[in-house]
């Protein structure tokens, strides 16, 4: 281990000579340079963990040889360029954290190749392209997906709703487009779906199988319709956030039962009627909860304990009600 040493410098290849090495640690340092390709030579490494440092360049192709990699930690860099696809064959790979990098290109399709991964973070990139079907179909261990804020377009595929361990979705901040898919929650152990902030359009589908659901973060996309009251059903939900689309109807009451619920917004609607009485009544439990109450004499929704009331003028005002609640 030389993680965290403050060392800066430039990785010699003669590391790709170690090739009994089984760990290789050195984040947290100054080191910079591209990454050397000799060091796929390492067929015994199971841990590369390089993150937090400077190194630029791209993601060299012999990767892939590291035959008995489990862990590959290259997030917290300058690294440029695509995703190698050659990473599909290191099929030894359980968890894969290139995020906060400046990758560009498309996911391969060969990651599906990878029937051990569980956890896979791309986020904050620049990537393109879609979601490849295929490449989800075999990621048949995956429990955490992270590829927000990226430029991914395209449809979120079905396939996510097949991945029986599947916990957290989170694509917050692409260009995905289409409707959720209705068979997200096949898997029955999603705890987020994190869809905040793309083009999605469609309805909320039916979410009773997501038993386990804690967060559901629906706000920033183009969603129609009327809310589901099986949203009601999630015992579990912490937040739900659906605040600008174009959702339509009332507010159902089957929402404000559910026991563990602190923030819900559903500001910048098209919602109309009365916020229920029971969202009221379970003050001061209700951290967040905000929705178009805002115009004084011809509000769409009715709400005298939300902590924020938006308007048909545009801006939202903090209500001093709630506004002393403890967390």
């Amino acid at each position: 281990w030389i993680d965290s040493n403050s060392m800066r410098g430039s990785l010699p290849t003669e590391l790709g000579l170690l090739t009994d090495l089984e760990q290789l640690d050195i984040f947290g340092n100054s080191l910079n340079g591209q990454l050397p390709s000799q060091l796929g030579n390492l067929r015994n490494l199971k841990r590369f963990s390089a993150y937090g440092n400077f190194f630029t360049g791209t993601i060299p192709q012999q990767f892939g040889a590291m035959s008995s990699l489990v862990e590959l930690f290259l997030d917290g860099n300058l690294i440029g360029g695509s995703i190698p696809f050659s990473l599909g064959y290191a099929n030894n790979l359980e968890d894969l954290r290139l995020h906060n990098n400046v990758l560009n290109g498309k996911l391969p399709p060969e990651l599906g190749l990878l029937p051990k991964l569980r956890v896979f973070y791309v986020d904050n990139n620049a990537l393109t392209g879609t979601i490849p079907a295929n490449a989800v179909r075999g990621w048949t261990s995956l429990a955490d997906f992270e590829a927000f804020e990226n430029n991914l377009i395209g449809s979120i595929p079905s396939e996510f709703g097949a991945l029986l361990n599947l916990k957290v979705l989170q694509l917050k901040g692409n260009n995905l487009m289409g409707q959720i898919p209705a068979q997200i929650c096949n898997g029955g152990l999603l705890q987020k779906i994190e869809l905040t902030d793309n083009e999605l359009g469609g309805t909320i589908p039916d979410l009773s199988n997501c038993k386990v659901l804690k967060r559901l973060h629906l706000g920033d996309n183009a969603i129609g319709g009327s809310i589901p009251a099986s949203i009601g059903e999630l015992s579990q939900l912490l937040t739900v956030h659906l605040d600008n689309n174009n959702l339509n109807g009332g507010i159902p009451v089957e929402l404000a039962n559910l026991p563990a619920l602190t923030n819900l917004t559903v500001d910048n609607n098209g919602l109309v009627g009365t916020m229920p009485n029971a969202f009221c009544s379970r003050n001061p439990r209700m951290l967040e909860l905000s929705s178009d109450c805002g115009d004084s004499f011809n509000s769409l929704m009715k709400c005298s304990c939300c902590t924020l009331c938006c308007s048909s003028r545009g801006g939202c005002i903090p209500q001093a009600t709630f506004r002393t609640v403890p967390p």
